[in-house]
This record gives structure tokens, sequence and C-alpha cells, in this order.
């Protein structure tokens, strides 16, 4: 039997959550694409994204959670932002991934879990 933080679910939210994987101009490329049909189907949209992001996503109308600067912020910030943002009414989480050095792999590992294995990749 596996542990609890083993399981693939074991952090995720109640709202279906989507990672979205690779180069930051394409992760963000497909983010906003994906916001734009969701909002499409009149869904409410909430983005985990990093302060560097907010410029890219601020005018989509969709709900913003920005986790911090660095990846020691980002560990810290995301299972507030995850439950903030569900909290909030949204019926679909977008996160972006962030880099895998250091903390960055376990960071990577809760993202993993929360969006139960659901993602996209851009390379």
């Amino acid at each position: 039997q596996a542990a609890p933080g083993q399981m693939l679910i074991h952090y995720a939210p109640t709202v279906p959550t989507f990672l979205f994987e690779g180069s930051v101009e394409k992760m963000h490329a497909a983010m906003l694409a994906e916001i734009q049909r969701r909002q499409a189907q009149n869904e409410r949209v909430g983005v985990l994204i990093a302060d560097e992001d907010i410029a890219t996503f601020q005018e989509t109308g969709a709900l913003l959670y920005s986790l911090g600067n660095t990846l020691e912020q980002i560990a810290t910030h995301l299972f507030a932002g995850l439950r903030t943002l569900e909290e909030a009414g949204v019926q679909v989480i977008l996160c972006r991934s962030f880099s895998r050095e250091g903390i960055g792999m376990a960071v990577h590992d809760r993202l993993h879990k929360a969006a139960g294995g659901k993602f996209f990749r851009h390379l």
C-alpha cells in the first residue's frame, strides 16, 4: 500500500487542474489559448503563476494567483493558491511548470499530483 504522499491524487483539489510544461513562451501561448477556450464555454478559470507571468495573464479575465518570485516562495504558497482558487469558485485551474532544480523538483511533484497526472506538454 502506498503512503498518502505517494498516491497520484493525494494533493488534488476538487476542481480539474492542468499542468502546462515546456518553454515559458509556449506554456504561455498554450495557457492563453486554453483560457479562451474555457471562457468561451462560460467556465470560470483560475491560473497559478509566478510574479513574472502577471503581465501575460492580467487582461484575460481569469482569476490569477501568483505564487511569488522564487522556487521557495512558490513551494510555500502552492497549496494556499490551489485552495484560494478553488474557494473562489473557479471551475478549472491551469498552472505553469517551473524549474526542476533544487526545491523545484518537489514543486513539480506537488503540481503533478495536484493535476492528477493531467498535463499539456509544449516543448
